[in-house]
């Protein structure tokens, strides 16, 4: 007894002094608070101010307080280290913040290393992921408390203030709210064309969509490691037009390995001719399906390839036909609710976020119907059960499985518009055979997916008989 009470004095002396430091406070049942900690004045006991606020910790629950190193402090101190012209340390630093959860600071840092190389992709690659993690992880009490402040501050009859506020309830995805204040502001000044406009798109989601799944954890995403492996296996050989970033001498190593084989075995000078060619041109040589050089070796060389904008098969998704699947199959009351329905989930969210986009790509490509067919049958196009599951029931081959609340056929027949956009997009997948990603994604939910690495190997594809075509 007399032991943990001199323990305890010794712990007062230790945090009660002019000024407090970062240390930890381990607690007997194992708990670790670290933060600023200070003697609560008129309690026995410990305050510990840290990032999410401050906690009382009585004293007989404490076993020791010991210096410590918050994540921020380090995170400055491995900065303070770094030269301003290290983008490469930078970015890596970047990384290690933004996985501790030090999104602002981490922000700072990308957009210091864009003043220094202003097409460092992977820095703006990150700084998208931070706005979308910010946006995610907005405390939705809290932004409702802000929209009632922001509220009581516009004066009555302040038409645009209202525009203002709908504008910023909008962004936050506070839809009613928006709609709300987007209204009296119409009311106030029915000339007011901006918020018309707005309010009309509200209407759309909230009718149409509902409201968004929001919360999208990075865990349910791919990384953006897997979204460079998706455009590269996507990739077009003839047509599409992209930025390609070449790394640590790979095009160099390609050269070395293709010695003796191809265009390298009969011309000599060849490989002039090939570090010659743009940067597609050298990816649609490199890729070319036959190429003769060992998977093996192709594999590893794909790793410092990096795409760093969208193939075309990615912008007519994102514009085309994710709004059509996004309204007809990702509505929060069905495979868009929070884990989704029937063993499919998709995320509905701003086709602007990078990783939710192409995850949702992949969840697509992936899945396959309990009964047979595939959601992108890249052999048979027609067989697809993203076409199948719009049809009328005695149309399809493969029919949406029966749901407790009758579906909306999308499709009356396939001579419908919409269907032959979607079926066009598929047949325009080049891949000549279905791709092999290598991707580190696991799908949650207990979704089971037909992808290397996420749950399964897809089939090779078929080289001759029907549902073969042309695709460039």
């Amino acid at each position: 007894m007399k032991k943990a009470v001199l323990s305890l004095a010794v712990i007062s002396l230790f945090v009660t002094g002019a000024f407090a430091k970062t240390q930890a406070l381990i607690r007997k049942d194992g708990r670790r608070h670290v933060g600023l900690v200070t003697k609560a004045e008129g309690k026995d006991g410990y305050n510990v101010k840290m990032r999410v606020g401050v906690i009382f910790v009585p004293a007989n629950e404490v076993v020791r307080i010991v210096d410590a190193t918050t994540a921020l402090e380090e995170f400055r101190g491995k900065l303070a280290k770094l030269k301003p012209a290290d983008t490469k340390g930078r970015y890596k630093l970047a990384q290690w913040g933004f996985k501790k959860g030090l999104l602002s600071e981490a922000e700072e840092v990308l957009n210091g290393i864009l003043k220094v190389e202003a097409n460092h992709e992977r820095a703006k690659l990150l700084l998208e992921e931070i706005e979308a993690k910010k946006k995610r992880t907005e405390d939705p009490a809290k932004l409702r408390q802000e929209f009632i402040t922001r509220r009581a501050a516009i004066r009555a009859r302040d038409s645009k203030g209202f525009l203002r506020l709908g504008k910023w309830a909008y962004d936050k995805k506070l839809l009613s709210d928006a709609k709300g204040v987007l209204t009296t502001a119409l009311q106030l000044d029915p000339e007011l064309v901006e918020a018309a406009k707005l309010l009309n798109k509200i209407n759309t989601e909230i009718t149409a969509v509902g409201p968004s799944t929001g919360g999208v954890r990075d865990k349910y995403l791919l990384s953006a490691g897997d979204v460079f492996k998706v455009r590269l296996e996507e990739f077009r050989q003839e047509g599409d037009v992209v930025r390609v970033k070449y790394r640590n001498r790979v095009l160099r190593r390609f050269v070395a390995a293709m010695t003796g084989r191809d265009e390298f075995e009969s011309d000599m000078e060849f490989g002039k001719k090939f570090m010659g060619y743009n940067a597609i041109k050298k990816l649609q040589y490199i890729l070319d399906p036959n190429r003769d050089i060992a998977p093996e070796t192709l594999e590893t060389l794909k790793k410092d390839i990096l795409i760093e904008t969208d193939p075309l098969f990615m912008k007519t998704f994102r514009s085309r036909i994710w709004p059509i699947v996004k309204q007809n199959c990702a509505t929060t009351g069905c495979h868009g609710a929070p884990e989704g329905v029937g063993g499919f989930k998709l995320f509905n969210a701003p086709a602007r976020d990078v990783k939710i986009t192409y995850t949702n790509f992949i969840i697509l490509a992936g899945a396959y119907g309990a009964k047979g067919g595939r959601m992108l049958d890249r052999d048979t196009i027609q067989d697809s059960l993203l076409l199948e599951y719009l049809l009328p029931a005695s149309l399809a081959k493969y029919p949406h499985p029966r749901m407790k609340k009758p579906m909306r056929n999308l499709f009356k027949n396939r001579t419908q518009p919409a269907y032959k956009l979607i079926s066009e997009w598929i047949s325009s997948l080049t891949t000549p055979g279905y791709p092999d990603y290598h991707l580190e994604y696991k799908p949650p939910f207990g979704m089971k997916l037909k992808l290397s690495g996420g749950g399964g190997t897809l089939p090779p594809r078929k080289r001759d008989g029907a549902g073969l075509r042309d695709r460039r």
